[in-house]
C-alpha cells in the first residue's frame, strides 16, 4: 500500500491516476446508458410517464458523473475541490447570459415530463416533426420518424404538440353502395385485393391493418362501404391521390355512371378506446408558451 501511495505521489503516478479516473468515469457513463436502455425497453406504454422521467433523470446522472470526475482530476493536479466548485459557479454565472438556452431547455424538459405533455414511446408531432419519442433529456427531445431518421428538437423551441394517443392517424374511406355494386360481389373482392397490394407496396405509411366493412347504412337508408386505414400522420398524399383514383377506377369499371363525390375520405385522431365510432374521436393539440 505504501509503495502504491509513493507511486501515486509521483508525476507518472498522477498521470496514471488521472487516466484511470477519466476511463472509469466514461465506463460508468456507458454502464448508466446501458441500464437506461434496458429499463426503457422493459417499460410498457402504461408507464410512459415513468419512461420520460427515467430518460431525463439518467441524463442528469451522466452529467453529475462527469462533473465529479473532472473535480477529482483537478484535485490530483493540485486544484482544491472548493475552488473548483466556486469557479464552476462563477463561470456558470458569467456564461449564463450566453447560455440561457441551456437553462430554458432544462426547465422546459422537466415541465414537459411532469405535465405529461410528451412521453417516451408516444407518436407525436412536435414543431412539424412527426414520429415516435425515443428519449427526453436535459436539452433535446429525440424523435424517430417513419423513415427511421432521428430528429433532435431543443426543449425550449417546442411551441406546438399534437399527440396521437393510439399511435396512428385514422383514415376512413367511404363509398356509396349502388344497386349495381351490390349485385356484383366481385367488385368488392377486387377492392380487397387492391388494398392488400397497396399495403405490401407502401408499407412505410401504414401503422396497422386495413379493414373493409360492406354493410354500413345511414339513418336515411343510404348504403355504403367503409375502408379503415391506420397510417402515419403527414402521409396522406398517397391516400388522396393514387389510392383514391384507383378505387374510383375500380368502381367505375363496375358502374360507368359512378360519380367522384360518391367516394369520400376523412381523417381522425382517435382518442382512448373507441367503440362503434361514437363522438370520442377528438384531436389533442397543445401549445406551449
Amino acid at each position: 500500500m505504501e509503495q502504491l501511495n509513493t507511486f501515486l505521489s509521483t508525476t507518472g503516478g498522477k498521470v496514471v491516476l488521472i487516466a484511470a479516473l477519466a476511463i472509469g468515469a466514461h465506463l460508468v457513463v456507458l454502464l448508466i446508458r446501458s441500464i437506461d436502455r434496458i429499463i426503457l425497453y422493459r417499460l410498457t406504454k402504461k408507464r410512459a410517464k415513468w419512461s420520460s422521467i427515467q430518460s431525463l433523470g439518467f441524463s442528469i446522472l451522466i452529467f453529475s458523473v462527469y462533473f465529479i470526475a473532472i473535480g477529482k482530476i483537478l484535485m490530483e493536479l493540485g486544484v482544491s475541490l472548493t475552488a473548483y466548485i466556486a469557479s464552476a459557479s462563477v463561470i456558470g454565472l458569467a456564461v449564463g447570459f450566453g447560455t440561457q438556452g441551456l437553462i430554458q431547455d432544462v426547465i422546459t424538459g422537466v415541465s414537459i415530463v411532469f405535465s405529461n405533455l410528451i412521453n417516451v414511446g408516444e407518436l407525436v408531432e412536435v414543431n412539424g416533426v412527426t414520429g415516435v419519442v425515443r428519449s427526453i433529456n436535459m436539452r433535446f427531445i429525440e424523435i424517430e420518424d417513419h423513415l427511421g431518421n432521428l430528429a433532435y428538437i431543443p426543449n425550449r423551441t417546442i411551441t406546438k404538440v399534437v399527440r396521437y394517443p393510439k399511435g396512428y392517424l385514422s383514415c376512413s374511406i367511404d363509398f356509396v353502395n349502388t344497386p349495381k355494386l351490390l349485385e356484383n360481389p366481385s367488385t368488392f373482392n377486387e377492392i380487397d385485393a387492391f388494398l392488400k397490394s397497396v399495403k405490401e407496396q407502401f408499407q412505410g405509411i401504414f401503422r396497422g391493418s386495413i379493414s373493409m366493412y360492406n354493410d354500413k347504412t345511414t339513418s336515411t337508408g343510404k348504403k355504403y362501404s367503409r375502408i379503415k386505414l391506420r397510417i402515419w400522420p403527414g402521409r396522406t398524399q398517397l391516400i388522396d391521390s393514387t389510392l383514391k383514383h384507383e378505387l374510383l377506377d375500380i368502381l367505375k369499371k363496375a358502374e360507368p355512371d359512378y360519380k367522384d363525390w360518391m367516394l369520400s375520405i376523412n381523417y381522425e385522431i382517435e382518442n382512448g378506446k373507441c367503440k362503434k365510432h361514437k363522438n370520442n374521436n377528438k384531436s389533442q393539440v397543445s401549445e406551449t408558451s
